[in-house]
């Protein structure tokens, strides 16, 4: 017997040393295997660079990641292409998923399963404005103390071009798209301690300038949206002095200067989005204590206004023949359905309780609502489809792609997969 239990040793401790080895040829094999002892602020002991997405007991959030380090994290653009989701943003941390950052952008490649495949420092130290998808790969807008840097990269994140917009001065980015094939990029200017003028520059595929628009006015200027239609722009403006507000419109193309045409005269009413009409604009505005829309024909006039709820800011969406006015407020705002011909205007009694309204996604068969309700993320679908919930945010990205939904999350507090302070989480939602 006691020999026996000798040879039951042996073999007990050959066959630990054999598991072993096959343990470490496997994660010596597979990077994706690879664990360290660090510890993130959820006490979880392993930690995976190359991680898998974890699957989520909900009806439409499949799968969900988390990603970032122990200090703040921020997600600033969310791009789909082929079969990867690329997150751009920026960071203070230095550790776990952004351990070499030093202070850099970056951008996090997750696969469509949301598995982390790599990550990639970008710049000089200079912060991530706007990323956006381009013939060939992506145009990133970088910000620095008044600077403003393009930077293209390669689908594999290889620098190919880079450029200066500003020209001197105080610039801050305000927006870029990509559309036909043309980059337009949005500036604002200060030109003293209280007034802004707009900065329009256009470049080709490999950012060489091909026109510059600077929209001025007696007044400061701060953009609400712009169209690009046939070539030509139309940039719709917030006017603002010490006498009150004005809604104008600046027009300009490739050949011609810039001209300005002032719409109205309030001393409160402040606009904060517009959408293009058959023949002329739809624009939601809030003057400070109640909301509703302004139509405008194509001459620009004024054809309707209308209040439509108390509340503290405004959005609108168009799908599927319908327009949507959403109605924001801390203590609960409200979202109505509108007829194209303006004629007919529904409460949404689906939609309710509204205190930050973060976006709208068309769809062939009706659109998506992101809102914050009850401190939750809300997800609902048009006539109460569907509807599911998410953590509390401080930004809400997404990015349609392929039948899904990704979704990026700037959550300030500690989700239950958090590294630390700010971190950015990211879902995978089918419909």
């Amino acid at each position: 017997m006691k020999n026996n239990r000798h040879y039951l040793l042996i073999i007990g401790l050959l066959g630990i040393a054999f598991i072993s080895l096959i343990v470490g040829v496997l994660v010596s094999k597979n990077p994706g295997l690879t664990v360290s002892a660090s510890t993130p602020s959820n006490g979880v002991v392993q930690y995976s660079k190359f991680r898998q997405g974890r699957l989520v007991a909900d009806e439409f959030i499949r799968l969900e990641n988390c990603i970032g380090g122990s200090e703040n994290d921020c997600a600033v653009s969310l791009v789909c292409y082929g079969d990867k989701t690329f997150v751009f943003g920026n960071s203070d941390s230095l550790d776990y998923d952004l351990d070499g950052c030093d202070g850099r952008a970056f951008v996090v490649v997750l696969s469509r399963d949301l598995a982390v495949e790599g990550v990639k420092f970008l710049g000089n130290g200079e912060k991530i404005a706007h990323a956006t998808l381009i013939e060939g790969g992506f145009i990133v807008c970088f910000e620095d103390d008044g600077k403003i840097f393009l930077r293209k990269y390669s689908f594999d994140l290889l620098l190919r071009n880079s450029t200066r917009a500003d020209n001197g001065g105080k610039f801050y980015f305000e927006d870029m798209r990509y559309i036909g094939d043309k980059l337009y990029l949005m500036m604002r200017q200060s030109i003293s301690a209280t007034r802004y003028r707009l900065v329009l520059h256009t470049y080709d595929d490999a950012l060489s300038l091909c026109y510059e628009r600077v929209i001025s006015s007696p007044y400061s200027l701060d953009l609400i949206d712009y169209f690009v239609i046939g070539g030509s722009v139309s940039i719709f403006v917030n006017c603002s002095s010490d006498l009150g507000q004005r809604l104008a419109v600046a027009r300009t193309n490739d050949s011609a200067s810039v001209s300005i045409t002032y719409l109205t005269d309030s001393a409160n009413s402040i606009f904060s989005s517009v959408m293009p009409l058959e023949n002329g604009y739809f624009l939601s505005f809030c003057d400070g204590e109640n909301t509703g829309f302004l139509a405008l024909d194509s001459n620009f006039s004024v054809v309707k206004l209308q209040n439509l709820a108390n509340g503290t800011d405004s959005m609108l969406g168009y799908s599927d023949g319908i327009y949507y006015f959403f109605s924001s407020s801390e203590s609960g705002g409200c979202a109505f359905a509108i007829s194209p011909d303006l004629g007919t205007v529904r409460q949404l009694d689906y939609l309710y309780g509204i205190s930050k309204f973060y976006g709208f996604t068309a769809l062939n068969y009706g659109a998506l609502f992101y809102f914050e309700r009850n401190g939750k993320t809300t997800i609902a679908g048009s006539e109460n489809s569907f509807r599911t919930t998410l953590p509390p945010c401080d930004d809400f990205l997404i990015c349609p792609y392929g039948g899904a939904y990704f979704i990026a999350l700037n959550l300030a507090h500690d989700s239950p997969y958090s590294f630390g302070k700010t971190d950015i989480v990211i879902y995978r939602m089918d419909l």
